[in-house]
């Protein structure tokens, strides 16, 4: 511990030579990766297995959005951050449905995504999955609780302050923020973004990133599945159409009374 090779700024310059990864720029870079998808991505494969693996996922922030991509990873530790998250208790504590569930955050210089993975029976697919898309779109309409909020900063900082003890984890975080922030972010500055962060900060990014359209989800099962998102996604439509013609007439109604 602690004997550096003699040679070892010779390697770095070696190994690390800016001109030669200069082909790196040549691949174009997204200016709104959230934009680029515009309908439901659905795919469904048939396997043998005796429990159905379900990944859920939206395009999201590059790692440069230095608010809402804070803001994002609030919104996912509440969903299925850890065990006292919302998707752990609905799907497992109260329904029994699943053994695991979680949600994350990657992000990379253009492109970024928010993904929810979990494992459930293979009767229980459309049951679990129609629970994660209530959940979200109960998150876009009334965001999150006060304590929600608190307690979740309170978890995503104290993580981070115990994964900084580890040096490898410590210096793996340096390195990520250098590469594509070129900076490094001390976790007292996280955490007074964290702070500043209130619920219609909340409402309004997970509008905008939970967009039902924009969902990608891919099952694995013992059966193969159509796209029942689409399906769901028109009869939701057809209500709204037919609340708002309900409502037109009971208007026209007491108009004409």
């Amino acid at each position: 511990c602690g004997k550096i090779n003699k040679n070892i700024e010779k390697y770095i310059k070696k190994y690390f030579n800016k001109k030669k990864n200069n082909n790196l720029n040549k691949y174009p870079l997204y200016n709104n990766f959230i934009d680029v998808q515009k309908k439901i991505r659905f795919k469904s494969y048939k396997k043998n297995v005796e429990q159905a693996q379900i990944y859920m996922g939206f395009p999201a922030y590059n790692v440069n959005n230095d608010f809402k991509k804070y803001v994002l990873e609030l919104i996912s530790n509440v969903l299925a951050g850890n065990m006292s998250s919302r998707l752990f208790i609905k799907l497992r504590q109260k329904k029994g449905l699943v053994y695991t569930v979680k949600s994350n955050l990657d992000l990379y210089q253009d492109i970024g995504i928010i993904y929810i993975y979990f494992g459930t029976f293979n009767k229980s697919v459309k049951q679990a999955v129609n629970i994660v898309i209530n959940e979200i779109k109960n998150i876009k309409k009334n965001g999150l609780t006060k304590n929600e909020i608190t307690e979740n900063i309170q978890y995503i900082i104290g993580n981070q302050e115990m994964d900084s003890e580890n040096n490898e984890n410590y210096n793996i975080d340096i390195a990520y923020d250098t590469l594509f922030n070129n900076k490094n972010i001390s976790i007292n500055n996280k955490k007074k973004i964290f702070n500043k962060i209130n619920n219609q900060d909340i409402i309004n990014v997970s509008n905008e990133i939970f967009n039902l359209n924009k969902l990608n989800i891919c099952i694995v099962s013992n059966k193969i599945y159509n796209n029942f998102i689409e399906i769901w996604n028109i009869y939701n439509n057809f209500i709204k159409i037919w609340n708002i013609y309900n409502n037109f007439i009971e208007i026209w109604n007491i108009y004409n009374n």
